[in-house]
Formats: structure tokens, sequence, C-alpha cells
């Protein structure tokens, strides 16, 4: 949607973002505090909206906005980030790196491609070890 450069620190950094910054980035169409309402906003911004029922991957022949992995000046921020992340993980947090494969891949597929990409990686992940010890140290910080 943003294209890797632009999105690869918001999804790698894990930083919240509040519904507002979603907005204004793109990645929300629309915001509502009504919940009462919620479904016919839903249903009436569907409604007006009638001519945007497509992403832009699905429009044959999108492009990922800046290029592919393949892209020189691209490929050359993708090391450089994979080294970075590297000395800031030291190997011991994978998902971060999982992240960057998953847009570096992204970009060289299909949509249904990068979605089986992504769930194998993110499966991955929760049967990891770390995420193992994560997950009990939340369980046993809660009793």
């Amino acid at each position: 949607m943003h294209g890797l450069e632009k999105a690869f620190p918001l999804l790698n950094q894990g930083r919240p973002m509040s519904p507002q910054q979603a907005l204004d980035f793109g990645w929300l169409d629309a915001l509502t505090d009504d919940k009462e309402h919620l479904v016919a906003q839903a249903k009436a911004w569907i409604q007006d909206n009638a001519n945007k029922h497509q992403q832009p991957w699905d429009i044959k022949g999108h492009k990922v906005p800046g290029g592919n992995a393949n892209n020189s000046g691209l490929a050359a921020k993708v090391a450089f980030t994979s080294t970075q992340l590297q000395q800031a993980t030291r190997g011991l947090l994978p998902a971060p790196e999982r992240i960057l494969d998953c847009c570096v891949e992204g970009t060289r597929v299909d949509l249904d491609t990068t979605l089986r990409i992504e769930s194998r990686q993110f499966v991955e992940l929760v049967v990891h070890p770390v995420a193992k010890k994560h997950h009990q140290y939340h369980v046993l910080q809660y009793e």
C-alpha cells in the first residue's frame, strides 16, 4: 500500500499507533466513536464509496510503491536495515528479521503468495522458543 521503505519502520518497531495516526497514514478509511451506530456507519461508507471496491493490489498491473527489493537503492537500504536489526537484537529476537523477510519477499511476488509467506512465518514465530518464554513470563506475571 505504501511501499517497503515507508511501511517497514512502522512494522518493525512495533510501536502502538492511535486510530487517528492510522487514518492519517492511510491504513484506515474512516473512524467512528459511535459504537451503537458502527454497523450502520460502515454500511453507509461502503455505499458512499462503491467505486473503491478494489484495493490497489487487486488491480491488474499494480506495482508496489517504491519498487521491489530488487531495486538497487531499496536493496541497499534493506541490507543496512538487516545489519541494524542484527546489531540491535544480536539474533536473539527472530520477529524483526522475519518481518523484514516478509516485507522483502512480499514485494517480489503476487498477493496470494505474499499471504502464504506471511502466514508461514507467523506460525513459525508463534511456536518459536522465544515466543513460548515470552508467553510464560506474561502468564506468570498476571497470576
